[in-house]
């Protein structure tokens, strides 16, 4: 896991200011995003061999992961669906493609939250929201682990196809939403 996290550590940190100021129109990343992450996993359902399991991970599996986690870095891609697109790619099954992509994010979302957790702390007034904070830190937590289960127990019996296609329906919404605005 850690092989696999420094890429993304390393071009995140240096593209950082870069990459915040890709994000000015939010509807049009969002489908950007879900349009990006459908023709990956759409395309790593149909060439993944879909065979090996977590345990058989080498090196090579997780820098060649790794550098998919660094799609997630710029606008338009998803980190859970361009990893588990390379887990895929690189002949995992789902399951074992999908848990090696959440294991990766333990890393990458801890470091990103204590960095954005200490830019919160040095706002003025951040005090007295502590409590409010803390509850929505908490809440995030058991939905997301709640999700995660979820979302572990679908892939074991379906394909990626389903959720490339919900991406894409949802991203092409966004997307004529995104131009209907301006």
């Amino acid at each position: 896991m850690i092989v696999a996290t420094i890429p993304a550590l390393i071009v995140g940190f240096l593209l950082k200011d870069v990459m915040e100021k890709l994000f000015s129109n939010p509807i049009l990343i969002a489908a950007l995003r879900l349009l990006i992450t459908a023709g990956l996993l759409g395309v790593a359902e149909y060439l993944g061999s879909h065979q090996r399991k977590l345990e058989s991970a080498s090196w090579m599996d997780a820098i060649v992961i790794g550098f998919f986690q660094i799609l997630a870095i710029f606008p338009g891609a998803s980190r859970s669906g361009s990893t588990i697109a390379g887990g895929l790619l690189r002949g995992f099954d789902r399951l074992s493609a999908a848990r090696m992509a959440f294991l990766m994010s333990a890393p990458i979302l801890t470091a990103a939250g204590a960095y954005e957790a200490l830019k919160v702390i040095q706002m003025p007034g951040t005090r007295e929201f502590l409590p409010f904070l803390a509850v929505g830190f908490i809440t995030a937590g058991v939905v997301g682990w709640f999700s995660l289960r979820w979302l572990m127990k679908f892939v074991r019996g379906h394909s990626m196809y389903l959720f490339a296609g919900y991406c894409a329906v949802v991203g092409l919404i966004c997307l004529v939403s995104s131009l209907l605005i301006k």
